[in-house]
């Protein structure tokens, strides 16, 4: 095996794992008893009908470099979806999760902005506006300068870093926009959080032969010793949408968020079917296909996983009751999205990984590999000779935050 040098990729390491094609559900997640009420797996419909196909070169340009090694040439088929008569939309919320694969989504949207030049709402620092308070205007950074208040919200198309879910806020930075978010099924979401931010080291569970399950006998006494993010813990999407954990037990309060989210949100996207989710926000967007090619970002690493019997996972997600409830709304109306969708579904979605896997194979080297300090993830590594589009497909949060806060303060 060689061993890769850490890429810096346009000033940042951008990386994660992955093992065999590049089917994102399949390689984060396993899926045991993830199902319509969380008890069997809804099955995408069975539709027959093939849309007429034709084969064509598409060249796909990144950033303003005209030179060769910023243009990546392939094959593709043009679907009855591409050549649907509807304009791009370019005003856009998404409400990122935690732990739900909202950094790869994140960052597809943020690649499509970054090359059609739209016009972000950054924090005023970092990252992030905030885990725990609801978005507010305030949070925005000046495009004259990072640490200055917004002046004129509208000229904004795009919010998509993390901030707790308020619709009158954001609309008043993204006017007109079309919301999204993700949701992950509630018992995996919860240890995902336990093992990324090393929660069996923080409340000392490590000494137990299963930190999880010795969480999961008492797991609101562990919440209330707060540990670092502890607030995702417990109905940690609720929380994201804006429903605080003082309400989450309120059955009345549940239910009307869940309409809320129902009412307020344009597409709910689904972990567990990544690449469903990323077909229904290109119609929903009327992008192309090129626009939601990714590599997945923030692979947890193995050292950070826990097991997930019965006994534990029944304790889980009644811990996660008001998570489950959401859940449960979204899968179900996931699938009516899917009908929706047309008759081209299911080709769409063999063509689209088909894609996906030559974009992998072109973009990483799985013989090489990337070193960090930070041991929560797996890192993928770049082929040394990567064109621009693998670069910026390889692009993490924090390049695009980077680069497009250069760009809207130079």
């Amino acid at each position: 095996m060689k061993i890769s040098r850490q890429f810096v990729v346009l000033g940042f390491v951008c990386a994660t794992s992955l093992i065999g094609i590049l089917r994102f559900s399949a390689l984060q997640w396993s899926r045991p008893g993830i199902l319509m009420k969380i008890t069997s797996r809804p099955k995408v419909m069975k539709i027959s009908a093939e849309p007429e196909v034709t084969t064509m070169s598409s060249t796909i340009r990144f950033g303003t470099d005209s030179g060769k090694d910023s243009m990546h040439t392939t094959k593709w088929t043009t679907e009855s979806f591409q050549n649907a008569t509807c304009e791009p939309y370019h005003q856009i919320v998404f409400v990122k999760t935690h732990k739900t694969a909202s950094t790869t989504a994140n960052t597809i949207i943020q690649r499509y902005g970054y090359e059609h030049n739209l016009t972000f709402a950054l924090p005023k620092k970092g990252g992030k506006f905030s885990f725990t308070s609801l978005f507010n205007r305030r949070m925005v950074a000046s495009q004259s300068g990072q640490n200055e208040t917004i002046a004129k919200p509208a000229q904004y198309n795009v919010i998509a870093n993390h901030g707790r879910f308020n619709k009158l806020e954001m609309l008043a930075v993204v006017p007109d926009a079309r919301f999204l978010t993700i949701l992950r099924e509630p018992v995996a979401k919860c240890e995902s959080t336990f093992g990324y931010y090393n929660m069996a080291k923080s409340l000392e569970l490590n000494k137990y032969e299963l930190p999880f399950e010795k969480f999961s006998e008492d797991p609101e006494g562990y919440f209330q010793r707060k540990p670092f993010m502890y607030f995702q813990l417990k109905n940690g999407m609720m929380y994201s949408l804006g429903l605080d954990h003082a309400d989450q037990d309120n059955t009345s309060k549940v239910e009307s968020k869940i309409r809320e989210v129902e009412k307020e949100f344009d597409l709910v996207l689904l972990t567990e079917y990544f690449d469903e989710s990323l077909l229904l926000m290109r119609k929903l967007l009327c992008w192309n296909e090129d626009d939601i090619l990714y590599l997945p970002k923030g692979i947890r690493s193995t050292k950070l996983r826990y097991e997930i019997n019965p006994k534990v996972r029944e304790k889980i997600l009644k811990w996660n009751a008001a998570d489950v409830k959401l859940y449960n709304h979204f899968n179900e109306t996931f699938w009516r999205k899917v009908r929706e969708y047309g008759p081209s579904f299911e080709s769409d979605l063999k063509h689209f990984r088909e894609r996906q896997r030559a974009v992998y194979n072109e973009c990483i080297d799985e013989d090489a590999v990337v070193r960090s300090r930070d041991t929560r993830e797996n890192f993928l590594a770049l082929r040394e000779d990567a064109s621009k589009f693998c670069v910026v497909l390889y692009g993490r949060v924090d390049f695009f935050v980077n680069e497009i806060r250069k760009r809207q303060t130079a």
